[in-house]
C-alpha cells in the first residue's frame, strides 16, 4: 500500500501544468503542452493512438496540439475543439475530483484511465476530417473514439470495464444517440463489442474513414 501511494503521489505531483513550454512529439505533427513530467507520457500514447488510426484508414489531416489544463467547462474530462485541432483534458489530479464513480469507467485506474482520455480525443481529431450528410455525425465519432479509448487500455483494465459496462453481444441498433447521452460507459462497450464482431475490425474504421458506413441517423 506504501508502494502504491507513493505511485499516485507521484502521479498526482505530475499534474501541474502551468507555465509548460510545448514539446513537439517527434515524427507526429503532435504537440504537447504539459508538465515535462507527464508530456512523454502523453505523446506516447497520442503517438500509439494515431499510428494504429492512421493503419486503420483514420490518418490524422493535419498537427494537433495537446493542453493538460485544471478545468474544463461542463463536467467535461477531455476536448477535442472541432477546427482547432485542439485538445483539452484535465490535469490528472483534476481529473480524479470530477471523473464519476457510479460508472463502469470508474473500474479503470487513474494513470490508465487519463492514458485512455488521450487516445478517445486523439481519435476525435482523426474522425474530424470525414465528411458527415447529416450535419453532425456525433454517434459515429463517438463510436470511433470510444473504440480507441477502450483499445489503449491495458488488457486486464479493458476486461474489467466491459465486464462492469455489462454489455455481452451490440448490434448497430445499440448505438444510438439515447444510449450516448444516457450512459456513455454502455455505449463505450457496445461500440466496442460491435466493432469485435466485425469480421476485419480495422477494414470497419477505414470504411468509416472513408464515409462508407455512418452510424447516424438522419434527424429533422
Amino acid at each position: 500500500m506504501r508502494g502504491a501511494a507513493a505511485a499516485l503521489a507521484l502521479w498526482a505531483a505530475a499534474a501541474a501544468a502551468a507555465g509548460a513550454e510545448p514539446r513537439p512529439c517527434p515524427g507526429t505533427g503532435i504537440t504537447v503542452e504539459a508538465d515535462p513530467a507527464l508530456a512523454p507520457r502523453i505523446c506516447r500514447v497520442a503517438s500509439e493512438t494515431a499510428e494504429r488510426l492512421s493503419r486503420c484508414g483514420l490518418p490524422l489531416s493535419g498537427p494537433v496540439e495537446i493542453r493538460v489544463v485544471a478545468a474544463l467547462p461542463e463536467a467535461c474530462t477531455g476536448l477535442y475543439h472541432c477546427g482547432a485541432r485542439r485538445i483539452d483534458v484535465l490535469a490528472p489530479g483534476a481529473l480524479e475530483t470530477a471523473r464519476r464513480s457510479d460508472t463502469a469507467f470508474a473500474t479503470i485506474p487513474a494513470p490508465a484511465y487519463f492514458d485512455s482520455l488521450i487516445a478517445h480525443e486523439i481519435a476525435h481529431a482523426a474522425h474530424d476530417a470525414v465528411p458527415c450528410p447529416f450535419g453532425t455525425c456525433e454517434v459515429t465519432g463517438e463510436y470511433v473514439a470510444y473504440t480507441a479509448q477502450i483499445a489503449a487500455l491495458p488488457e486486464a483494465d479493458r476486461a474489467a470495464f466491459l465486464a462492469a459496462a455489462g454489455v455481452a453481444a451490440a448490434n448497430r441498433a445499440d448505438l444510438s444517440l439515447v444510449l450516448l447521452k444516457l450512459d456513455p460507459a454502455r455505449f463505450a462497450a457496445s461500440a466496442v463489442r460491435h466493432l469485435d464482431a466485425r469480421g476485419d475490425p480495422c477494414a470497419y474504421l477505414a470504411a468509416i474513414g472513408r464515409g462508407d458506413i455512418v452510424l447516424d441517423r438522419q434527424r429533422p
